[in-house]
């Protein structure tokens, strides 16, 4: 019996040995005799939204990588429900019905979370809000790359919270056409209906890409109490009062080390007294100048022209407030 357990002991000793030798190499190369599984391909593929190209097995930080396949699988009708999926993320009310992200419980809208989308930054310039809801096209997405933790030192003061890299497919795999649509409906009112087409080719030496998306939605089907200074009371169905409607056109074009991208969105919401719209355009034109294997440059001109906040009365249907950011 005792020499029974010294040879376990001996054994369990041998093992842990031979595993304590693997180094890390090893590890990130271990793979079985058969094709490489869905998840394999996803934890080897480069993470754009890391500090360099690598793989999510070897970049360090908390990421969460969210594919199209997951997002059609989960039944996701917006970027609200995908972020639902993501542990320490919810999604918070502003001002005018307007939604914003929150995170680990923490209101994370002003400046706190950087949201980008095929590497422009969506964070108004003078806020550095995110209006969410019914903004951003799940059906056009091919991931979603989240960091949950600081990202301040790569990416600037507004992602001390974190990172939503959001990377569409006629940006990143598409090679030809797709025109999607989806609708979603209340018990008595029509929730969204959101449409947009997709067209890119893809060459080693000459890509280019675009996609529209044109949507309209509500906030809500419920209703909405009001009670206003000369005391006097309403209740409204905010299906007839308050809206969702996003428009978004994005282009871009690379030749060999060159590329070049233009995006412009705008965002419309409301409350049952007050329309609030986010109107952006963003150009990015970058060279990657590959100097040796270890060093690359990349001179990049940016230019952002934005109208976030606009907000005014929907009885007199004029700006009360209109700031133009550059």
């Amino acid at each position: 019996m005792q020499w029974r357990y010294l040879y376990s002991l001996s054994l369990f000793l041998l093992f842990s040995t031979s595993l304590a030798a693997q180094d890390l190499d090893s590890l990130l190369n271990l793979n079985a005799f058969t094709a490489e599984s869905d998840l394999q391909k996803i934890l080897n593929k480069n993470v754009a939204v890391s500090t360099q190209k690598l793989s999510s097995r070897e970049t360090p930080g908390i990421i969460s990588i969210i594919t199209s396949e997951e997002i059609q699988n989960s039944g996701a009708r917006d970027l609200i429900d995908v972020l639902r999926l993501v542990p320490g993320f919810d999604v918070m009310q502003d001002l005018q019905f307007v939604m914003g992200i929150g995170l680990r419980g923490s209101w994370a809208n002003e400046g706190k979370v950087l949201v980008m989308m095929d590497g422009q930054p969506f964070n108004d310039l003078l806020y550095q809000s995110v209006a969410v809801g019914n903004r951003f096209p799940v059906d056009a997405v091919e991931r979603i790359e989240i960091i949950r933790g600081p990202g301040s030192a790569i990416y600037g003061g507004s992602a001390e919270y974190g990172v939503i890299n959001i990377i569409t497919k006629a940006a990143e795999s598409l090679n030809g056409v797709t025109v999607y649509g989806t609708g979603g409906f209340h018990a008595d009112a029509i929730g969204r209906t959101n449409f947009g087409v997709m067209a890119a080719q893809k060459s080693d030496v000459l890509s280019w890409d675009f996609s529209a998306f044109k949507g309209s939605g509500i906030v809500s089907d419920q209703k909405h109490h009001n009670d206003n200074i000369q005391g006097t009371y309403t209740n409204q169905n905010l299906s007839k009062v308050s809206k969702a409607d996003p428009t978004n056109i994005n282009v871009g074009l690379k030749y060999k080390d060159l590329s070049f991208r233009a995006m412009y969105e705008n965002f419309e919401t409301s409350d049952p007294l007050v329309f609030v719209s986010f109107k952006n355009l963003f150009t990015d034109l970058r060279y990657n100048w590959n100097i040796s294997n270890k060093l690359k440059l990349t001179p990049q001109v940016k230019f952002y022209r934005q109208i976030p906040w606009s907000y005014g009365s929907k009885e007199t249907n004029t700006p009360d407030f209109e700031a133009i950011a550059t």
